[in-house]
C-alpha cells in the first residue's frame, strides 16, 4: 500500500465498508484505506497528525454523532483541507440534500451503488479522478 495516497471513508454501514473495501483493493490496490464509522471518527482520522493528509475523502450523509454535512462545515473551516476533495456518498439522493452538501463544497455528489460492479465502475473513476497512477 501507498502510504502517500490516503482515503479516508466516513461509513457506519459495515456492509457498504466491507463492499467499498473489496472494490478499492480491486481497482486501486495501492491506497491506503482509513475507514471511520461516525462523523466524529472522521474529523478525529483528519485530525491525526501523525498520519499523511488525505487524497480523497468519501463521506456518508447520515452518519451517527455528526453527519457528512456536519463533517462538511467542519472541513471547510480547516485550512489544510481547502482542496480536499469530498464525496459524499448517499442512499438519501433529494436535491435538496444535494444543494447542501454543494453548498457547504462537496466536490461530487453521488447516489450509492446497487450493485458491487457499479460499486468496482465508482471506485476507478474515483480512483483516475483523485488519486492517479501511484494508486490505481
Amino acid at each position: 500500500m501507498n502510504r502517500d495516497v490516503r482515503v479516508v471513508v466516513g461509513e457506519d454501514n459495515a456492509n457498504d465498508r466491507y463492499f467499498l473495501r473489496r472494490a478499492f483493493e480491486k481497482s486501486c490496490p495501492h491506497a491506503s484505506l482509513d475507514f471511520a464509522q461516525n462523523g466524529e471518527e472522521v474529523t478525529r482520522c483528519l485530525d491525526d497528525a501523525t498520519q499523511p493528509a488525505p487524497s480523497l475523502l468519501i463521506i456518508d450523509s447520515m452518519m451517527s454523532r455528526m453527519s457528512g454535512f456536519d463533517v462538511l462545515k467542519w472541513l471547510r473551516t480547516k485550512k489544510q483541507f481547502e482542496h480536499l476533495p469530498v464525496v459524499m456518498l448517499t442512499g438519501q439522493t433529494s436535491e435538496t440534500n444535494a444543494a447542501r452538501a454543494r453548498e457547504f463544497g462537496v466536490t461530487e455528489y453521488l447516489a450509492k451503488p446497487e450493485d458491487i460492479l457499479e460499486l468496482q465502475a465508482l471506485v476507478e473513476d474515483l480512483g483516475r479522478k483523485y488519486l492517479g497512477p501511484a494508486a490505481c
